[in-house]
């Protein structure tokens, strides 16, 4: 694979635990802490923007007027960019109406798909506070994704911040769970066959983080749907598109993921990288990870990159998520 390689968990030479970095290898490289390249790369590919600014197409840098360079919400310009989408001719399925938390269900429309398709439940990011999963730019994403995957994919349109204070996302997360293992998807919503052995948690931005921590949740040897209990829903693998994380230093709770395959982006215009490859390197310095880490790499991607169909790299981000998916889903 071009973008992506694998990185087992447990990789011989790191003795004492130490960091597993290597030396780049890019010439014009300053060799800064930015450079994040030879996360377990012996051959380096570097990341280092040098001083690089990403090449967008004019139609992305109008969709981006929205956000200032600092990261800032312009919110007149971002409240008439946030239309919301009809459901048709997806569907809409109520997981908890006391809590007003639903979901968007984007299905094959083919009845005669087989074998069973696996399902994506997935998490749209927006710093935990912006849009929703009938918004314009993520209802288009999931179609794409149930498209280009051929999977079936669960947008969970969880309780935003200020209103809802934390963790009510990871709390709507599990809860969305629980339900999709008890109740299934009916027929109605979902008409082809769908295999809940091979469920795949994804998430982009915050909803990566979200996707992270319901993973950990889930599959954690206390939560009563941990390894050896008997679930129709069985976590396959997380995947985490430029997931925020945020802190000094990893929880112990981040640190526990034993029984997820994760796989991760990063992109170098992304100012989250350095989080993404201190997250990967956790993940394999940690002795208690038996998976396989995978990390899809795009130098030239900026954050959210995969919401702009126009952007090269995101059809790449498809091929590979696909490839993803195919090795890690039930036989």
């Amino acid at each position: 694979m071009e973008a992506a390689e694998e990185l087992e968990a447990g990789m011989d030479g790191l003795s004492n635990r130490k960091p597993w970095r290597r030396a780049c290898r890019r010439q014009q490289c300053t060799g800064g802490a930015r450079c994040k390249a030879t996360v377990g790369d012996p051959a380096g590919k570097c990341t280092e923007t040098d001083g690089r600014r990403p090449s967008l197409p004019y139609s992305v840098q109008l969709k981006l007027a929205a956000f200032s360079p600092d990261g800032s919400v312009r919110t007149t310009l971002f409240k008439f960019g946030d239309l919301q989408a009809s459901a048709s001719p997806c569907a809409d399925i109520t997981i908890d109406a006391a809590r007003g938390l639903w979901a968007r269900v984007f299905s094959p429309a083919d009845k005669d798909a087989a074998p069973p398709l696996p399902v994506v439940v997935y998490f749209h990011g927006g710093g935990f506070v912006l849009f929703s999963a009938a918004s314009r730019l993520y209802d288009a994403l999931c179609r794409r994704l149930c498209h280009e995957l051929g999977v079936v994919v669960v947008s969970i349109n969880y309780r935003l911040a200020p209103h809802h204070r934390f963790p009510v996302a990871y709390d709507d997360g599990v809860a969305a769970l629980r339900y999709l293992d008890a109740h299934g998807l009916p027929a109605e919503v979902a008409p082809v066959a769908v295999d809940f052995s091979s469920c795949f948690l994804a998430g982009d931005s915050a909803g990566g983080n979200i996707a992270h921590h319901v993973a950990q949740r889930w599959s954690s040897p206390t939560s009563p749907h941990g390894r050896g209990n008997n679930n129709n829903l069985r976590l396959a693998g997380a995947v985490l598109i430029q997931p925020l994380f945020g802190g000094e230093e990893r929880t112990a709770a981040e640190m526990e993921l034993a029984n997820v395959c994760p796989s991760l982006t990063l992109a170098g215009f992304d100012p989250l990288k350095d989080r993404h490859a201190s997250y990967v390197e956790m993940l394999l310095l940690d002795k208690g990870n038996d998976k396989a880490v995978r990390l899809a790499e795009y130098p030239d991607a900026i954050h959210d990159f995969y919401l702009f169909p126009e952007i090269a790299d995101s059809g790449k981000l498809m091929t590979d998520i696909k490839l993803f998916l195919e090795e890690h889903k039930s036989n």
